[in-house]
């Protein structure tokens, strides 16, 4: 099924006019006149001297009592029920903003002690941030609620939140302090782990929703007052810091991953500056707890963060609502994701401050079961933004996951290719180095090494190891008068006819300029001068053309040497002098010929 974002908020004003439909079916009870209010500030000790007790009282107007910034103002509570009229399972429901303290005395000004509720007594009764007023307390005569404001630049709150009897009042108090602890568990669970995750990736997103969810868990547990033994401090001042950075951070992510800046830069920029603007009331808060006195700002801080939750809300749902229709997903699941909050918002902005007391004022309400479903606990209204917020980067993570998966395979591949290509490289690099380069023969450093290798296998298996030293006759006279080039022709022909005339055991190489070295394992004399002597008449035979030049004819003269295993002492070198001193001899007797050492 598809969701046409238009229709929601026709289906949301929908809701609003059935609520108003069944609100003027339905007639309430109403115990709002069961107590006055009176309110007095500027008095430190209410009962010194006794006259203060009845002087300067100004009636409370509003629901709501607003206390300036490092106050003491005084509550007054007065029955104007008869006593014989009283109720004493109703019980007056105050609520407090976190950096407000509250005491409760008599008219002697005695304390009145607090306490969680037993399930029998009619005591004063304190659950989470909301105190319950028993009204056959008041009944004896009016109490007296000392109220002191810890906050040094927002002014803080008293809200008159009616009459209820006890086991309703008890139970919805214990159900917002239970969906609080839930949620506020989520949400630093989850800080927790996405904090570990971004450390792992590096990714600077992670670790601000950690932040974020992190600044908005200990944000419910301080509004509402969460009793945590473990903690044993009144730690209520956090959730001025926590306010402002749950706030900017919230403005970071929506604007990261609904990707405001691309294609909605109004609201970008609006989210911009609710952020700026938060981070200069954390400066602000930080810099009051540390004890400088600063100017108090000019407007109640609930109202200001009410408005701006609504402000902020509606500035991402329509980001969201345009990164939607161009095709991205984060964008329908930030707008849907802020529809239980707004539903939140209008009911605490619009129904409650406005519709509500206008219906009552006729007697008109809604039911109880639905009074209750419309306002269930705001703060499971927050759980659905971290939950978008947490998909997303999810998300993330898995595209980023099979990235690097598939940027891993490439890098495997390229790695296999490069190593393959090193692998023929070198076997190039490793030819060229042993490998003379005219004549495709062993050059002279791999010739020494195949001799050293023989003459150890040859001491090893004890057979005979023979080496012939080669030169051309004149080749000088050749280069003189044939060219360089010619005679590298000729050195090539004597190269190929040592190929063709030796075994497939020998091993040939050029040792240097005319020079050849022939090696024949497991060889004795007489094979090898064989050998030797077929080389020679085949390099005799051999006609060279050059380009200018007559055809001509060339000879080599070759010196023979046995390796000596039998006197232990015959090395490479010396068998290398054997052969050269055999080569100098066929040299002297006239070349072209085979001479043994």
């Amino acid at each position: 099924m598809t969701i046409n974002p238009i229709r929601l908020p026709i289906n949301f004003v929908a809701l609003l006019a059935f609520l108003f439909a069944v609100a003027g079916s339905c007639h309430a009870q109403s115990l709002s006149g069961n107590a006055q209010f009176s309110t007095r500030c500027n008095v430190s000790d209410l009962f010194a001297p006794a006259s203060n007790l009845n002087t300067d009282w100004q009636p409370m107007a509003d629901s709501a009592f607003y206390i300036t910034p490092k106050t003491r103002c005084w509550l007054k509570v007065t029955s104007i029920t008869p006593a014989a009229e009283q109720i004493r399972t109703v019980y007056l429901v105050l609520q407090r903003s976190p950096l407000v303290d509250l005491m409760l005395f008599d008219e002697h000004g005695k304390d009145i002690a607090r306490s969680t509720h037993n399930g029998t007594s009619h005591a004063v009764t304190e659950i989470g941030r909301r105190v319950l007023l028993p009204m056959d307390k008041l009944s004896a005569g009016p109490l007296f609620i000392r109220i002191d404001s810890s906050n040094s630049i927002f002014e803080e709150r008293v809200v008159n939140k009616g009459f209820n009897v006890l086991p309703d009042a008890v139970t919805d108090q214990q159900n917002i302090l239970t969906g609080t602890i839930f949620a506020a568990t989520l949400l630093l669970t989850s800080a927790l782990f996405t904090a570990s995750f971004g450390l792992a990736l590096r990714d600077l997103d992670f670790g601000i929703y950690a932040l974020y969810t992190f600044a908005l868990g200990i944000t419910l547990l301080a509004w509402d007052q969460v009793n945590l033994p473990m903690v044993g401090i009144d730690y209520g001042w956090v959730w001025q810091i926590t306010v402002p950075i749950s706030t900017a951070t919230l403005c970071w992510l929506a604007i990261r991953l609904g990707k405001f800046h691309k294609h909605s830069i109004l609201v970008s920029r609006s989210l911009i500056a609710v952020m700026a603007f938060n981070l200069l009331l954390l400066f602000w808060a930080l810099v009051a707890l540390a004890g400088i006195p600063v100017v108090s700002m000019p407007f109640h801080r609930l109202n200001f963060e009410n408005w701006q939750d609504v402000v902020m809300g509606a500035l991402i749902m329509a980001g969201g609502y345009r990164g939607w229709k161009r095709g991205d997903v984060n964008c329908l699941m930030l707008f849907l994701a802020l529809t239980p909050s707004m539903f939140i918002d209008m009911v605490n902005r619009l129904w409650d401050p406005a519709v509500a007391p206008y219906l009552q004022s006729y007697g008109y309400g809604l039911p109880q079961w639905l009074d209750r479903t419309i306002h269930f606990n705001s703060t499971l209204s927050w759980i659905a933004l971290p939950l978008v917020f947490c998909i997303a980067l999810a998300r993330r993570s898995m595209l980023l996951h099979t990235e690097l998966t598939d940027e891993r395979k490439r890098l495997e591949e390229r790695v296999t290719s490069r190593t393959h290509e090193l692998h023929i490289a070198n076997k190039e690099l490793q030819l060229l180095a042993t490998t003379d380069s005219l004549t495709g023969l062993p050059n002279r450093r791999s010739m020494m090494e195949w001799i050293q290798r023989e003459i150890e296998r040859a001491g090893d298996t004890e057979k005979p190891l023979a080496l012939c030293m080669i030169d051309v006759d004149h080749f000088k006279k050749i280069n003189d008068t044939y060219g360089h080039a010619t005679g590298d022709q000729a050195i090539i022909a004597i190269a190929n006819a040592c190929s063709e005339i030796i075994r497939k055991t020998d091993i040939a190489a050029r040792f240097g300029g005319e020079e050849f070295v022939l090696l024949m394992p497991e060889t004795d004399l007489g094979n090898a001068k064989n050998v030797a002597e077929r080389l020679r008449a085949a390099i005799e035979a051999l006609i060279i053309k050059s380009d200018n030049h007559p055809p001509f004819g060339m000879t080599i003269s070759i010196g023979l040497a046995l390796f000596d295993r039998q006197s232990g002492t015959d090395t490479m070198s010396s068998l290398l002098n054997r052969a050269d001193n055999a080569l100098y001899q066929a040299k002297s007797a006239g070349r072209n010929q085979v001479v043994f050492a």
